[in-house]
């Protein structure tokens, strides 16, 4: 891990990566105090610069509220969305689970697409990555489908066969 100062320096010189690196060591208040303001100005700026694995610190910010006046979920989704379409596995997770909160996707997608499929689509996505969360939600969503498929099977054959009373 390099020191302060070297991140510092090279942030100040344009490394987006650097910004990142630094922007994560203000927003914990490691290393240093912690400025959640400076941290999401740095990961904005690392975003700006290249750096799609800081459109995740942005969307957490944003989600948060830290470094913001106050939570924004919308442009969280944005940032995310942004590094998903991108290819960042979890931006890809992140999206997904915004999509499946029913607080959080109405607020984002108001007549917008269907959540469940948006959800699915990037959690695959992640999860084809290795991105491990992801990978177990699309597992045990695969495997409940299997289990719930089963069980409208069985209850249809017992609805279509059974023995008529008189």
């Amino acid at each position: 891990m390099e020191d302060i100062n070297t991140l510092t320096q090279k942030a100040n010189s344009g490394d987006a990566v650097a910004m990142r690196k630094l922007g994560y060591e203000y927003l914990i208040g490691k290393n240093i105090q912690k400025d959640e303001k400076k941290a999401f100005q740095l990961f904005r700026a690392a975003v700006w610069e290249g750096d799609l694995n800081a459109t995740i610190y942005c969307g957490y910010c944003c989600k948060t509220g830290a470094g913001l006046e106050k939570p924004n979920i919308v442009a969280a989704a944005r940032y995310y969305e942004y590094g998903a379409r991108a290819g960042v596995a979890a931006a890809q997770y992140e999206l997904a689970r915004i999509y499946i909160d029913k607080e959080m996707g109405d607020a984002c997608f108001i007549g917008g697409a269907n959540p469940y499929i948006g959800c699915e689509r990037w959690l695959k996505k992640a999860a084809e990555q290795n991105y491990i969360y992801a990978e177990v939600i699309y597992a045990l969503s695969d495997f409940l489908i299997m289990i719930l498929s089963w069980l409208v099977k069985q209850s249809l054959r017992a609805f279509l066969f059974q023995e008529v009373q008189p």
